[in-house]
């Protein structure tokens, strides 16, 4: 439960393919709710007094009674400033500078959390899989995603999903910690790729363990079980170089034990 000068059209124009199969041992689906948020934001830039975007988070939490795991997935769309000023939104266009062409996606960090009191799993044991793992880049289709599930019973054990991903000319990287508690995921964009003038769509996921009873707490607000945080930047470019960025960020709080 939730707490909580313009270039081409055509450039947006790019081929799609999609996997007909994916091969996991558990659906996702077959986890019980457990939390979802679906938010489209504008975040204000100080320059120009423009908008530098638009941004849509759709998260979804999911838990295992049985095997004690919890999952999240973060799917993250960002729409560049400068592509919603070329569709004839005036607040996100900056008049008076020839050089300045509107803001572009420069990049995005996505932090899942598990690191919270009301967990007793310790905190070097907590991640147990991420999506992705290691790095993707240059994607624009649908792909299977797999997060290992880490039980003793079964180490090979996945949970999956399809994920649809449109990130050319980016690079989406694993620059999770298992250590720390909390996956981290980076995506990078050039800035003269079709991610930075037009939208870039990513999604990523992590699996972690968790141990905690409702009985030992008594908040009527409830305790946290997962924190997610995003932090976006948005930039400007000049001879295909940034030259400059703003920087904006969200976060999303999931509870539990009411």
């Amino acid at each position: 439960m939730l707490m909580n000068v313009a270039e081409s059209k055509d450039d947006s124009e790019i081929d799609v393919s999609t996997d007909s199969e994916f091969d996991w041992d558990i659906d996702w689906d077959e986890w019980s709710f457990f939390g979802s948020t679906d938010t489209y934001l504008s975040f204000e830039s100080n320059k120009c007094a423009e908008y530098t975007g638009k941004v849509e988070f759709t998260n979804s939490v999911r838990k295992s009674s049985s095997d004690n795991r919890i999952g999240a997935r973060s799917k993250v769309r960002m729409e560049p400033g400068r592509q919603l000023c070329n569709d004839g939104l005036d607040d996100y266009c900056c008049d008076g500078n020839a050089l300045y062409t509107g803001w572009r996606n420069k990049g995005a960090t996505v932090y899942h959390n598990w690191d919270q009191a009301l967990n007793e799993i310790d905190t070097s044991d907590l991640i147990q899989g991420t999506d992705p793992e290691g790095q993707i880049e240059d994607i624009s289709r649908t792909r299977g995603a797999q997060i290992g599930v880490g039980l003793s019973s079964n180490p090979s054990l996945t949970i999956g999903y399809s994920s649809s991903v449109s990130m050319s000319g980016a690079e989406l990287i694993d620059a999770t910690s298992k250590a720390s508690g909390y996956s981290e995921h980076q995506l990078d964009i050039d800035p003269e790729a079709h991610s930075a003038t037009n939208n870039a769509v990513f999604e990523v996921g992590s699996v972690s363990a968790w141990d905690w009873d409702c009985s030992d707490w008594h908040d009527p607000l409830g305790m946290t079980a997962l924190e997610i945080d995003v932090e976006l930047e948005w930039g400007v470019q000049l001879f295909g170089n940034w030259q400059g960025s703003q920087s904006d960020e969200h976060s999303f709080t999931y509870l539990t034990c009411f």
